[in-house]
């Protein structure tokens, strides 16, 4: 999904690295665990993954792209014994719901629950997004380890049909998986067409999927405004935690931060500004919410690209059905 933007963006080596070892899950309160994904130099990204515990099993919300990231959610249900009682996806992109496949391999009776909005991203965008995959490795221009990335996400798109929910998720109300503690939310128009993201009242724990990214805004798929809006009813939760869908784990002045650096973002992008004094306010603004220091600098780039994006498509992406004011 962001190869090209990977590309224009020059983070990519000709060295393929060695195969990443797993992930560890770091259990970030009682009964919550976070597998961390990634956004690295050289592959496609996988997002976070939060195992929620309880008497009646693990719920396991959005199960990453690559094998490594599936392995280490593998190794989590494992070894806690508990049965897997559910799959919960935030949204469609890959990076958040290939591991689906392995998973309902090795589990096949385990119910996937998530929107509807996949049904329409296969066709509106899934499918026409395997050229643009092709016509990338037939350049020659793909480095090894974003070509096998490129390949595995066309192997993907071929069975979309199989990551479409069992379970349609279409209302706030209790996830009827677990012990029914987490509470689902639905975001109409903001990262997706329906991002779905859950708030457990034990813990204090909300999981919001890509309602917050970093090093940037993931803005491909999404409604600027809706997004905003989303991330105000987050706010107006008692949460404690918020696990991103990229990016380390937030209390509520990080979540309140970035809630800040993403309104003036999209109004920089909107406005008349040069497209890097927009990158360069984004990286400032969050650069303490970032991980490593590497992320700065592709805080900017990825910033950059999206300026141009939601310009060129009169101020939200593309996909988004919602206009923009």
């Amino acid at each position: 999904m962001f190869a090209a933007t990977l590309l224009s963006l020059a983070l990519i080596t000709q060295d393929p690295p060695a195969r990443p070892a797993p992930p560890v899950a770091r259990e970030i309160a009682p009964e919550v665990w976070l597998i961390p994904g990634g956004v690295t130099e050289d592959r496609e990204p996988d997002g976070n993954t939060v195992v929620f515990g309880s008497g009646a099993g693990l719920v396991v919300f959005d199960t990453g792209r690559h094998p490594w990231h599936r392995e280490a959610i593998e190794a989590r249900v494992t070894a806690d014994g508990r049965p897997l009682a559910a799959i919960v996806n935030s949204h469609w992109h890959l990076d958040h719901v290939t591991g689906n496949l392995a998973l309902a391999e090795r589990w096949p009776d385990v119910p996937v629950f998530a929107s509807r909005a996949i049904e329409g991203a296969i066709e509106g965008f899934m499918r026409p997004s395997v050229a643009r995959g092709q016509a990338f490795l037939d350049s020659g221009q793909a480095p090894p380890a974003l070509a096998e990335d490129v390949r595995g996400d066309i192997a993907v798109i071929a069975r979309a049909e199989e990551l479409i929910p069992d379970r349609a998720l279409e209302a706030d109300g209790s996830l009827p998986a677990g012990d029914g503690r987490l509470r689902v939310r639905i975001a109409e128009d903001a990262a997706t067409e329906a991002d779905v993201w859950l708030f457990d009242p034990t813990s204090g724990v909300a999981a919001v999927g890509d309602l917050i990214t970093l090093p940037a805004p993931f803005l491909d798929t999404a409604c600027p405004d809706g997004w905003l809006a989303a991330l105000d009813e987050v706010l107006a939760e008692p949460f404690r935690l918020v696990v991103p869908g990229h990016g380390p784990v937030m209390g509520r002045a990080e979540v309140e931060r970035y809630r800040a650096a993403l309104g003036a973002f999209i109004d920089c992008a909107r406005g008349t500004a040069e497209a890097a004094v927009c990158a360069d306010d984004w990286a400032t603004a969050v650069d303490e919410l970032q991980e490593t220091a590497f992320n700065r600098g592709q805080a900017a780039g990825f910033a950059a690209y999206y300026v141009g994006m939601l310009r060129e498509s009169g101020g939200s992406s593309a996909y988004c059905r919602a206009p923009a004011p």
